[in-house]
């Protein structure tokens, strides 16, 4: 499986030129992950600008799939506290209140809240690499699979 951030609008990362050797799964949003006590989290409107956010601290999530400098690049600044190995501590330290991160929405556990951010942008696409010589009918099954095992949709 290939795992991608990128600004809109989104290449097919790992796509070579058209051979069809990579098909998308599904897209998913990042988002600024904050601990449920926030009171922007307690609101109804669960949008945020992350520029906000900017005197808080970043929990980096140790697989995180943005390239160094995404953010910078994006007029964004946040001071990193912490490196989580795995997302689930990541999340953890965030819904202790130690800071926020970003994060693709599926790893917004419910112990945090997902914010979406209305200034960053950012899309992470999931998707299938396959080998030339696999017919499309068993990718098209495999795809199906993945997509209905974990209740995603696929994009359009």
């Amino acid at each position: 499986m290939v795992t991608a951030a990128t600004p809109r609008p989104m290449p097919r990362v790992g796509h070579d030129a058209g051979d069809g050797s990579v098909r998308d799964l599904w897209r998913e949003p990042y988002v600024l992950c904050v601990s449920p006590q926030r009171r922007l989290a307690q609101s109804d409107r669960l949008t945020a600008r992350v520029r906000n956010f900017a005197g808080d601290r970043l929990i980096l999530r140790g697989a995180c799939e943005l390239r160094a400098g995404t953010l910078q690049r994006s007029g964004l600044t946040l001071s990193a506290s912490a490196r989580a190995d795995r997302d689930d501590p990541a999340m953890h330290l965030v819904a202790r209140g130690v800071g926020v991160a970003i994060a693709p929405r599926s790893l917004a556990a419910k112990e945090v809240v997902a914010l979406s951010a209305t200034d960053l942008g950012l899309v992470r696409t999931i998707g299938l690499r396959r080998r030339q010589s696999l017919s499309d009918d068993l990718i098209t099954e495999l795809a199906r699979c993945i997509v209905g095992a974990t209740g995603r949709t696929p994009p359009a």
